[in-house]
């Protein structure tokens, strides 16, 4: 039977395929002839394509949010972090790696931007089980950081942060605009930071939304007292 590493092929170009095409645009017949092997080969290592995504995501995001979890862990250790250094904590991980490991880095930092992107119900289920102990620890942190900010308000802002950050993944110069060509430059994570710490620093949209649909009335002033 084939060997682990044919296993190995297996899920790295189901990787880079997932990555190009999207799990939606990615048989399981294109997985074969791009790693040599035949469809028995990934029946007997996955038997599905769920299970082939799923090895996917535990060999790359897993050790990312081990990471993110140990920087963050060693931020509260040294007393109550910055919110630039929470979001540090979150987004260094991935952007370094993509930027250090290029051609690898690429591929599957393309992947992981285009898993956060996908809206397909099992992509969804396997994000949850990854983020679900990440997302509840960064929450907590960011709140901590903007306090006046409700839970809601946090995980919509860290939401707004994954989508900067996938489409940055992605192809920072998919729009064609000549200085993304340098998007991939060490500089790119602190303007990144820089850019969602004003974000998630900004007053609460719900608050000033009630205050404006709720204006204090005009109401007269009493009269002053007569002098008796």
């Amino acid at each position: 039977m084939p060997g682990i590493d044919t296993k190995d092929r297996i899920v790295s170009a189901a990787e880079r395929l997932f990555a190009e095409r999207g799990f939606a645009g990615t048989s399981l017949r294109t997985v074969t002839t791009k790693a040599g092997v035949n469809l028995a080969a990934i029946h007997y290592h996955f038997g599905t394509k769920d299970a082939l995504l799923r090895a996917v995501f535990e060999r790359r995001i897993g050790p990312l949010n081990a990471q993110r979890l140990e920087r963050l862990d060693r931020l509260e250790a040294e007393g109550s972090p910055t919110l630039e250094a929470v979001l540090e904590a979150f987004l260094s991980p991935i952007m370094t790696l993509k930027r250090d490991l290029e051609g690898e880095g690429l591929v599957w930092s393309r992947f992981i931007g285009r898993v956060y992107s996908e809206p397909i119900e099992v992509v969804e289920t396997m994000i949850r089980e990854q983020f679900e102990v990440v997302g509840q620890r960064f929450v907590t942190a960011f709140g901590r950081c903007q306090p006046d900010l409700s839970e809601l308000e946090v995980v919509e802002r860290l939401q707004f942060i994954i989508g900067v950050m996938s489409h940055s993944l992605i192809d920072l110069n998919r729009i064609g605009l000549p200085a993304a060509q340098q998007g991939a430059g060490p500089e790119t994570l602190q303007h990144m930071i820089a850019f969602l710490a004003a974000g998630f620093r900004a007053p609460s949209a719900a608050k000033n939304s009630h205050s404006d649909a709720n204006p204090q009335p005009n109401l007269p002033q009493p009269p002053q007292a007569r002098a008796s």
